[in-house]
């Protein structure tokens, strides 16, 4: 089955700190999912993660009326874009952020119950 995303570019904030990379607001099924910086690997990732696709299904995104990427959810998932001063935006592997561990005696320590 094939799930049709659109993407917005985000304006950049004029005051504060600027982004680094452009961010796209992203919609599915007329409703705002998310804004990220790799919208079609990011959108997959919630699409399966939500259970609104599989991976054999296909993703084609548009920038209003024009056809932008197109591909296999399970790929797009499995993947990112990495981009940075010398090269071209280049699909890597996507590795999920590591789950930060508390401190021993921190307040998100597990409460003993007596």
């Amino acid at each position: 089955m094939e799930r049709v995303i659109q993407i917005e570019l985000v304006p950049r904030p004029e005051v504060g700190q600027p982004w680094r990379s452009r961010k796209y607001r992203v919609l599915f099924e007329g409703k705002e999912i998310g804004v990220w910086k790799d919208p079609e690997c990011s959108a997959a990732r919630y699409l399966l993660e939500k259970k609104l696709a599989a991976k054999s299904d296909a993703l084609r995104s548009y920038r209003g009326d024009t056809p932008r990427l197109s591909g296999g959810i399970g790929w797009l998932a499995g993947h990112t874009v990495r981009e940075d001063e010398l090269t071209s935006p280049t699909f890597v592997k996507w590795r999920p952020f590591p789950v930060a561990r508390s401190a021993p005696g921190t307040a998100s320590d597990d409460l003993e119950v007596s």
